[in-house]
């Protein structure tokens, strides 16, 4: 688990099985987007401080390339304002959205497989 204030408390509630349909839904969320961005390329995703869906549009940074050899690095929230523009923005934002759902659900997995294995 990485620095953050964890308000996904939705999680904790999901059973195990929940949580695995979640984590599928996302990636596939995620390779839709990323097949709708083409030729754009995601190059890193980071969720921000808070993690919670609503924050990350505001708070989240993102990183993708136009060109081969080329980088945008910017807050998400400008990319989501760009969406509104361009498919392919708005694509590059539902991929980085996925990617920070995914990275909750993989944070709420671990925590519950470290608290199993101190209780066995």
């Amino acid at each position: 688990m990485r620095f953050g204030v964890n308000l996904r408390f939705d999680l904790k509630r999901l059973s195990d099985a929940q949580l695995a349909a979640l984590l599928e839904s996302a990636w596939e969320r995620y390779e839709t987007a990323r097949t709708m961005a083409r030729p754009y390329r995601l190059r890193s995703s980071a969720r921000g401080p808070i993690h919670h869906p609503l924050a990350y549009p505001f708070l989240s940074i993102l990183s993708y390339s136009v060109r081969p050899g080329s980088w945008s690095v910017e807050p998400a929230f400008l990319c989501s304002i760009g969406g509104l523009i361009s498919s392919r923005t708005r694509a590059m934002m539902h991929m980085h959205l996925a990617l920070c759902d995914i990275a909750d659900v993989t944070d709420e997995l671990r925590r519950r497989g470290t608290r199993r294995q101190g209780a066995v």
